[in-house]
């Protein structure tokens, strides 16, 4: 008995020290990548990538899925892939917005990682907006990142069940889900944002006041919600959405293949079909990609962040988390170079919305050197209906 008591003893101290040992070894590695960046170079990287980088790429994926909606709008929503374009269009013009806030970028950018130099009226109103932007930033990167799933449902759907797919996937059941995808991001990511409030306090090492963001009270009695939208959260973004996508697409790709292969004839519609689902696969492949860059942290956990699990992170986390974040900001902007690229009907729309214009605008001062040289109206007039009955007969279906 005293030797069974003895051993329990022995097992549980050896437990203890390894957990000693594994706590000490696990510490020694955030302090040595914690130290891999000093303060200036941190910030000197965050200045970088939040006020050129960042700013940049977003813009350019703003006026990019601005074009998108327009030429996907004046093709109609009776296709449903263009009711899910559509939202991941906004979707990203939204986080891109949102994920660019000024608020955002005076925190991250200070030397001292808070608002330095405002009141604490101002520092309230800063937080504030900056929680607001948050919430914006992670629920429409969430519905971008889960819109990839459902195009590729459809294209499934599409693909396999050609003569009942447009009775199963209709507009008005895919705008029900598109609904439901955004009401699910906002509730996941509006109420932790009570979980933040301001600390205006006087800090000793910078021998001033200063405002930071910090988590309230509500945090610590909310500790089970925070574990479990941690959990859903990391479901919804990086496990499950991408495994149903990327295998959803080979398999539609594997599909692809064999019909090519079997060179049967299409009709007109089924080519446009396919044409769509080559895009849309470029549109998961990328996703896939940028999903691939966001498990990062989860396979190296000293360099990663959780905005709602810590507020004061290594200066090589903090980088880490822009960087992952860049991922997203180029994925939200590269559609429309997809479409443009792979989608000739898209192409052709894009020519007919914009550079037909400047083409009528020759054409009417041509008119005007033709009426000056005493050339007929009427040959004019025909020239002019000719080119607006050839965009005419370019404009196809998305």
């Amino acid at each position: 008995m005293s030797c069974s008591s003895s051993c329990q003893t022995s097992i549980s101290r050896l437990g203890q020290n390894s957990s000693h040992s594994i706590l000490n070894s696990t510490e020694k590695d955030i302090l040595e990548y914690a130290e891999i960046l000093d303060i200036p170079t941190t910030r000197l990287i965050m200045k970088i990538l939040m006020f050129a980088v960042t700013p940049g790429i977003g813009v350019l994926g703003i006026v990019g899925n601005t074009l998108s909606i327009l030429i996907i709008k004046k093709h109609g929503f009776k296709k449903c892939s263009n009711v899910l374009l559509l939202s991941l269009a906004i979707a990203d013009i939204v986080f891109l917005v949102a994920f660019n806030s000024i608020p955002k970028i005076i925190y991250e950018t200070s030397y001292v990682r808070g608002y330095d130099g405002f009141s604490e009226e101002e520092s309230w109103v800063l937080i504030v907006f900056y929680s607001i932007f948050m919430s914006l930033d992670f629920s429409s990167s969430l519905v971008s990142l889960l819109m990839p799933m459902c195009i590729t449902l459809e294209r499934l759907i599409v693909i396999f069940l050609p003569l009942h797919a447009f009775r199963i996937v209709t507009p008005k059941r895919t705008w029900c889900v598109v609904i439901i995808l955004v009401l699910y991001s906002l509730s996941l990511f509006v109420y932790p944002m009570a979980w933040f409030e301001l600390h205006y306090v006087w800090d000793p090492k910078y021998n001033r006041t200063i405002g930071y963001r910090e988590f309230s009270s509500l945090r610590d009695r909310d500790a089970n919600i925070v574990k479990v939208i941690d959990e859903i959260s990391v479901y919804s973004i990086v496990v499950v959405p991408p495994l149903f996508t990327v295998v959803g697409c080979v398999i539609i790709f594997i599909k692809i293949k064999i019909v090519s292969l079997k060179r049967t004839q299409m009709t007109s519609k089924e080519v446009s079909t396919n044409r769509t689902t080559k895009m849309l696969l470029a549109v998961c492949a990328m996703y896939t990609v940028t999903c691939a860059i966001l498990t990062i942290p989860i396979n190296i956990p000293v360099i990663s962040y959780g905005p709602f699990s810590e507020v004061h992170p290594s200066n090589i986390a903090i980088v880490m988390y822009q960087v992952m974040n860049l991922a997203i900001c180029i994925n939200s902007s590269c559609n429309f170079i997809i479409y443009v690229g792979l989608n000739k009907t898209f192409r052709k729309t894009y020519n007919q919305i914009f550079c037909s214009k400047s083409a009528l605008d020759k054409s009417f001062s041509m008119q005007g050197k033709y009426t000056a040289s005493n050339l007929s109206t009427s040959a004019v007039a025909s020239k002019s209906s000719q080119m607006t009955s050839v965009d005419m007969d370019d404009d196809d279906e998305l």
